[in-house]
């Protein structure tokens, strides 16, 4: 898919996928600015650096055009949620609160596959957060049934 073609979200995944460089970077920073003392021993220096300060999700968002805050955002629902995190970068969910919210709400995988499925097999015209709603209450329901263990 050509570079034009990606959406806001498609960037922040690639910038959660190729967090290492940037993350690499911060630290070839650090150790610069460690080298040549800072402020915080009464120097200053001579050249200025730019990105002085930015961490790995801002360099990512300031390099692929997009927020920072979409980066971060996305590289937390990574850690929580890696199946969440490959829904948005397989464009199955297109907004990205969405996935929080239903990484949230359904700490099970499995659950949240099955939600996913429904959404999709109505073409998002029911709410995603009702249909995590609605299988809670159905798990809630098939917990306290007679002869359940």
């Amino acid at each position: 898919m050509p570079a034009q073609h990606w959406s806001p979200n498609d960037r922040a995944c690639i910038g959660v996928l190729g967090q290492a460089p940037f993350k690499a970077e911060g630290r070839k920073r650090m150790r610069e600015g460690g080298r040549k003392g800072g402020l915080s021993n009464g120097k200053s220096s001579d050249e200025p650096s730019v990105d002085c300060g930015e961490s790995w999700y801002e360099l990512a968002g300031r390099v692929l055009q997009v927020k920072p805050g979409a980066i971060k955002r996305l590289a937390n629902l990574r850690s929580r949620a890696p199946d969440m995190f490959d829904a948005v970068r397989d464009r199955r969910l297109h907004v990205v609160i969405d996935a929080e919210r239903l990484a949230k709400s359904l700490p099970d995988a499995a659950d949240r596959a099955v939600v996913l499925e429904q959404w999709t097999a109505g073409k998002g015209r029911v709410p995603i957060r009702a249909l995590a709603t609605k299988r809670k209450q159905e798990k809630r329901i098939a917990e306290m049934a007679p002869g359940s263990p």
